[in-house]
């Protein structure tokens, strides 16, 4: 049986410095996630090239029989993840069954 998690990043931004900054937050926010979504295998985390002055971060987390998936956005990257995480959080009850 493959016990592997993956961890999926996609960064739509020139701002490499940025991208920087975001990582320790990013992986707080995942280290958090291993309480309200136990047993997850593949989490996919993007942000997108802002688009109307938002910028959007999207957060698919996959469990063996069910997708949690969440986007915000907002003005700033940092309050698109917090929202991301946070509204991952929340629907942790609401997820949808596959099987």
């Amino acid at each position: 049986m493959n016990n592997a998690v993956n961890f999926k990043f996609s960064f739509e931004t020139d701002d490499y410095e940025a991208i920087h900054n975001l990582m320790p937050l990013l992986m707080q926010k995942i280290k958090k996630l291993q309480r309200s979504h136990q047993g997850y295998r593949t989490i996919e985390f993007n942000i997108a090239k802002p688009a109307r002055g938002k910028k959007t971060a999207c957060l698919t987390i996959h469990h063996p029989d069910s997708v949690v998936r969440e986007d915000a956005m907002d003005e700033s990257w940092e309050h698109a993840i917090e929202t991301v995480f946070n509204n991952a959080d929340v629907s942790a009850q609401h997820t949808i069954k596959l099987g």
